[in-house]
């Protein structure tokens, strides 16, 4: 029996926001990943849909959730850049323009999100309340790709998830993402913003790290 299976496609959304999931759906989920020692998917969103997570829990009570967090400012960036690309905001918005509009934007819209969910202190409260942190693994995405703590952050990931060496699990899950962020690095335009408008989201976010620290210990930003 494999030690460890990962979902083939990227991104699920077995959990989705705006729709109940039904208790077919929550028996698939589980069999769908019953046959391997460890299995499972990777789907970021659901950290920011406490819908989805409330549907996580009630399908998968036991389970283990891994949770990498990224300098929010540099998250928001790659946020915009994404929503970009796929077409979702206009891509010769100017970067200003956009922070500015984002800013301003209604509290439920996208773009207002886009900023709100980097400070990730109200997502981990309600995660924390569904799953019990030592089934919670924190991890940092700048660790995660660094080749200095990279190796070090696969280790932490399978002596959390009880598998025997790092090789089979987490180094090859850091493999993928690392390309995947070289991929994204080399291949999208970087939405271009002023300092003006650097410095007052750093200072946004910068308000949010004591909270978050008293959640998850030292932060490497």
């Amino acid at each position: 029996m494999p030690l460890f299976a990962q979902s083939r496609s990227k991104e699920l959304h077995w959990f989705k926001p705006r729709r109940r999931t039904s208790p077919i759906r929550q028996m698939a989920y589980r069999l769908n990943f019953s046959r391997h020692r460890v299995s499972g998917e990777y789907t970021p969103n659901y950290i920011e849909h406490p819908l989805s997570l409330g549907q996580l829990a009630e399908a998968a009570p036991r389970a283990k959730i891994l949770v990498f967090l990224r300098n929010p400012f540099q998250r928001t960036i790659s946020a915009l850049n994404h929503a970009r690309g796929l077409g979702v905001i206009n891509p010769d918005t100017p970067g200003d323009v956009l922070i500015e509009q984002a800013w301003r934007a209604d509290g439920n819209s996208w773009l207002a999100r886009s900023i709100r969910r980097s400070t990730y202190v109200s997502d981990l409260e309600v995660l924390f309340k569904l799953f019990p942190r030592d089934r919670v693994f924190i991890g940092f995405f700048e660790h995660w790709v660094s080749p200095e703590h990279g190796m070090t952050v696969a280790t932490e990931l399978t002596q959390f998830l009880v598998l025997p060496s790092p090789d089979e699990t987490g180094a090859s899950i850091r493999k993928a993402n690392e390309a995947e962020w070289h991929l994204r690095k080399n291949g999208a335009k970087r939405l271009e913003i002023s300092e003006a408008t650097e410095h007052r989201l750093r200072d946004y976010f910068s308000q949010f790290v004591p909270q978050l620290e008293a959640e998850v210990g030292p932060i490497p930003w």
